[in-house]
């Protein structure tokens, strides 16, 4: 009897997990499968009102959110802004356009999507345009101190961000030279990972189109068609899959972290400006 661990016979039925090219390259074998998580599909916001709290519970596939008194919301400084809805312990959320207010009554759009209740949801507006505010229509302004726009999950939340959609609107053409429809940024706007920890990871600044397709893709210029005048953009940088940066951004709420887009200078929202510019963030909740 040998002495040896390893069996004198090897079976060689079985079937071995790795893989063998043609040239002699060994790996093992992926099976591709889609994730089955919610998909995120996320305006960055800049807040405009924190804090805020719930008079009463929300009801499913209603369009109305009943604030506690004191809000400060009317249709004046809010109408077009975003309302997120946030449980504090689970991380389920719901975001939605303000439509209008009425005394506590804040009418939204889509309906909403679940029960939210007084005591377990946390309350906040923020605009998610970037030349002008949604609502009072004036312009960003961050030449003295700097505006964020950002992507921030609560404690509870955590997802991986794996594409960024920028669309504008201008009553101006586009080329490589402008942003948008407006003249090219002087400080740009910068796209960056807040880690949490007070250090930040800087991906890309924009000053003008030909930064934004430089970085990205699927850049596209659409002219108007007869009776209108309004004249867009859009394009797409992409950080998940090979052919791209090979990576997704994760982020995770208990860590504070955060993926912001920060403005350095005073946007233009006059008739040589944009009359929109967004940034829409895409990926996934985590897979538990």
């Amino acid at each position: 009897m040998s002495n040896n661990v390893f069996p004198d016979v090897v079976d060689v039925n079985v079937i071995s997990p790795l893989e063998t090219t043609a040239r002699g390259g060994v790996g093992v074998p992926v099976f591709i499968q889609d994730q089955t998580t919610d998909p995120l599909d996320l305006f960055f916001l800049q807040k405009k009102v924190t804090g805020l709290t719930l008079g009463a519970n929300t009801v499913i596939n209603e369009r109305e959110v009943t604030l506690s008194t004191g809000h400060g919301l009317t249709t004046a400084n809010s109408a077009g802004h975003i309302i997120d809805l946030t449980h504090t312990s689970v991380g389920t959320f719901y975001r939605g356009e303000i439509l209008s207010v009425t005394g506590n009554v804040i009418k939204v759009a889509p309906p909403l999507s679940g029960i939210y209740e007084i005591a377990t949801t946390s309350v906040f507006t923020g605009n998610s345009n970037m030349a002008q505010d949604s609502a009072t229509g004036l312009p960003i302004d961050g030449s003295v101190t700097p505006v964020m726009f950002s992507l921030e999950p609560q404690l509870s939340q955590a997802g991986d961000i794996t594409a960024i959609t920028l669309a504008a609107t201008s009553n101006n053409s586009s080329d490589l030279t402008t942003f948008g429809g407006a003249p090219a940024l002087t400080d740009g706007m910068t796209l960056r990972i807040n880690r949490g920890d007070g250090t930040y990871k800087n991906i890309f600044t924009y000053r003008n189109n030909f930064d934004i397709a430089i970085q990205g893709n699927d850049l596209r210029v659409f002219e108007p068609k007869a009776g209108n005048t309004t004249k867009g953009l859009s394009a797409r940088v992409s950080f998940a899959g090979q052919e791209n940066h090979g990576v997704a951004i994760r982020l995770d709420g208990a860590l504070g972290e955060a993926l912001e887009l920060v403005i350095y200078e005073l946007m233009d929202d006059t008739a040589s400006g944009n009359i929109s510019v967004k940034f829409l963030a895409e990926g996934s909740e985590l897979q538990e």
